[in-house]
C-alpha cells in the first residue's frame, strides 16, 4: 500500500472526509472560545464585553490559519475568490444586510445632540465584529460544512452545520442574566446562519459570507448601544421583522438544496 503524502490534495481532501478531526478542531476553538467570554472581567452582552474578546478572535484567526494551511484542502473549504454569483440565492442576505444598515442609519440619526455614546468603542467593535465573521464563518460554512457535505450530501450538510452554529451560541445563555433572551438568540443565529450559507454557495467562496457576517454583528451590536445612548430603539424593529422573515425564507432555500460539495474544485 502506497502512502499519500502528508501535504498532498488527497490527504488534505482525506482528512476533511474523516470528519473526526474537523470535528475536534471545530470543538477545541468553540471550547477556548466560550472559556476565554466566561474569564472576561466584563459582564456578557453589549459592545464592551465583544471589544474585549479582540485578542482570542486573534488568537482563532492565526490558528485557524495555521490548522488549515497544514492539514486541510484550501479552496474545497471556500478559502478563494467568489467563482460565480447566483443571485437568487446572494440576494436574501444583501437584503437583510440593506435593512439592517437602514436601521442602524436611522438609529445614528435619531441621537440626541448631547449623548454619551462612545464612537471609540463603536470602532473597537467593527474590528473584532470583523474577525468574529472571519472566524466563524471558516469554522461552520467552511470547514464543517464542507466536511458535512461531503459526507451526507449538500442539503443534509448545510442543515447540521446550522444546528452546530446555532448550538456553539447556546453557551452564551449560561453568561447571560437572562437565559430566555439567549435562547432565543440561538434560533435568530440558525436562521441568519442560513442566509450566510446560501451567500456562500451563491458565490462558491467564503468571503462574501465572513464580510457580511462581520457588518452584520457590527450594526447589531452597535444599535444596542445606540439605543442605550438615547436613540430611538423604534428603528430595530424593521431588521427584526425582515430578518425572521428572510431567515425562515432561507431555511426553506436550504432544505431545497441539491448536490454533493458546497465548493466544488
Amino acid at each position: 500500500m502506497v502512502s499519500m503524502p502528508f501535504f498532498s490534495a488527497e490527504a488534505r481532501l482525506k482528512r476533511l472526509d474523516d470528519l473526526w478531526l474537523p470535528l475536534l478542531l471545530i470543538g477545541s476553538m468553540i471550547a477556548y472560545g466560550f472559556y476565554q467570554s466566561s474569564q472576561s472581567a466584563i459582564n456578557y452582552g453589549g459592545a464592551r464585553f465583544v471589544a474585549s474578546l479582540f485578542g482570542s478572535e486573534l488568537i482563532t484567526a492565526a490558528f485557524l490559519s495555521v490548522i488549515t494551511l497544514l492539514l486541510f484542502p484550501v479552496r474545497q473549504i471556500g478559502l478563494r475568490l467568489p467563482q460565480a454569483v447566483n443571485w437568487s440565492q446572494l440576494s436574501p442576505m444583501l437584503v437583510l444586510l440593506l435593512v439592517v444598515f437602514a436601521s442602524w442609519v436611522a438609529m445614528r440619526l435619531s441621537l440626541p445632540a448631547q449623548s454619551s455614546m462612545d464612537n471609540a468603542l463603536s470602532r473597537q467593535v467593527f474590528f473584532t465584529t470583523l474577525v468574529v465573521g472571519l472566524n466563524e464563518e471558516w469554522i461552520f460554512r467552511g470547514l464543517l460544512m464542507a466536511a458535512f457535505c461531503r459526507r451526507f450530501g449538500l442539503r443534509n450538510g448545510v442543515l447540521l452545520a446550522l444546528l452546530c452554529f446555532g448550538l456553539a451560541h447556546a453557551g452564551n445563555a449560561l453568561n447571560s442574566e437572562n437565559p430566555g433572551l439567549q435562547l432565543l438568540q440561538v434560533f435568530s443565529t440558525a436562521l441568519t446562519g442560513s442566509l450566510l450559507a446560501l451567500a456562500a454557495l451563491a458565490t462558491r467562496s467564503l468571503l462574501p459570507a465572513m464580510l457580511a457576517h462581520g457588518l452584520y454583528d457590527f450594526m447589531v451590536v452597535d444599535m444596542g448601544e445606540l439605543s442605550n445612548a438615547g436613540a430611538n430603539p423604534v428603528f430595530m424593529a424593521p431588521m427584526l421583522l425582515v430578518g425572521v422573515g428572510l431567515g425562515i425564507y432561507g431555511l426553506y432555500r436550504v432544505f431545497h438544496l441539491q448536490g454533493a460539495e458546497p465548493f466544488p474544485a
